[in-house]
């Protein structure tokens, strides 16, 4: 079928051609009648007759197909889909559905406006977070001096992880990272879930390929937010100690890195909903209006953005048996790697 473009420029030749083929004939009556080869009278008529055929063409090839478009477009105030079905019936120009191309051309500018908005976002929770972020690091210095000069080494511990994480989370430096980055963050927010409860999980990163951890790139703070994801919702509610397995596997293009937990797992129905508004489907909404659940499908909507529609986020769970995340990242080899 053709493109839009292309019928366009068919309908423009066919609008030349008419007034090439009028031009040309009036010139030609005008010249005859000017040598007597026909009587004047007889080349106004022709003339007369090969402008009424110019303008009954000029509006059946050109204006109303017009005319049909700009009265199928309706009032401003008709819901878009509406109208983009009634464009479909009414619209045609050739076998040129406009409502189709309208609707096309829609879904790119919604993706292009819903990447500009994450963007944006981001963007200010990094301007909010940059005020005076010095303050926040020194008062934890001094926390954490004081408890080294009172002998209390588990919260000078836990306030340098808090310092550390902070300064990973708050650091505008790079808004990509290497695995090997962010699994040291991730060993920061884990030593400070230990210390809030009790130690009852643990953590386990099993060995990685050193290619693995320099090859593969991801958006800054992909990983915490499914440890803090197991955590809340899948072990804090249990009695038994709880397990948080890292394991990384590299292929030749993909590296893929797995976050599980043996916690409390997630029914069908849950795990449908959640699986889908990883995919961008559905977002569910609470009672206030605000958007619930958006941590892990945040994650995998950073992913997509920054790596592509191939790339992103798998989650398997099993009631009383635990939950599995997977995130599919591009493995990066050589110069330009940076992800930017």
């Amino acid at each position: 079928m053709k493109t839009m473009r292309e019928r366009w420029c068919h309908l423009s030749a066919r609008l030349s051609m008419l007034t090439i083929l009028s031009g040309g004939a009036a010139i030609v009556l005008l010249f005859l009648s000017m040598l007597r080869v026909i009587p004047a009278f007889a080349g106004l008529i022709a003339l007369s007759g090969v402008s009424v055929a110019c303008a009954c063409a000029l509006y059946r090839w050109v204006f109303r197909p017009l005319r049909t478009a700009e009265a199928a477009l309706g009032t401003p105030e008709e819901p878009f889909d509406r109208m983009l079905t009634r464009l479909d019936a009414q619209t045609t120009l050739d076998g040129f559905t406009a409502g189709r191309t309208l609707r096309a051309l829609g879904g790119k500018v919604h993706a292009q406006y819903d990447e500009a908005l994450l963007r944006g976002q981001v963007e200010l929770r990094t301007l909010q977070s940059q005020i005076n972020p010095h303050f926040l690091y020194n008062t934890l210095d001094s926390i954490r001096g004081q408890a080294l000069f009172k002998g209390a080494e588990d919260i000078a511990d836990m306030t340098e992880a808090l310092s550390t994480f902070f300064r990973y989370s708050i650091s505008n430096r790079d808004s990509v990272v290497t695995l090997e980055e962010e699994l040291e963050n991730v060993r920061n927010y884990f030593k400070i879930q230990q210390f809030r409860f009790n130690n009852r999980f643990r953590l386990s990163i099993l060995p990685i390929a050193r290619d693995d951890l320099e090859q593969c790139r991801l958006p800054k703070l992909s990983l915490q937010p499914i440890l803090e994801n197991a955590i809340l919702h899948g072990m804090e509610g249990m009695l038994a100690t709880g397990t948080i397995m890292i394991r990384v596997e590299g292929t030749e293009h993909l590296v893929i890195v797995t976050v599980s937990d043996d916690g409390m797992g997630m029914n069908e129905e849950t795990l449908l909903a959640l699986q889908a508004r990883v995919r961008g489907e559905t977002v569910e909404a609470r009672a206030d209006g605000r958007s619930t659940g958006l941590a892990l499908p945040n994650v995998a909507r950073r992913i997509r953005l920054m790596f592509g529609e191939y790339y992103g986020m798998q989650i398997m769970s099993t009631v009383g048996t635990g939950t599995d995340v997977v995130l599919l990242l591009p493995r990066q080899q050589g110069e330009g790697s940076d992800g930017t």
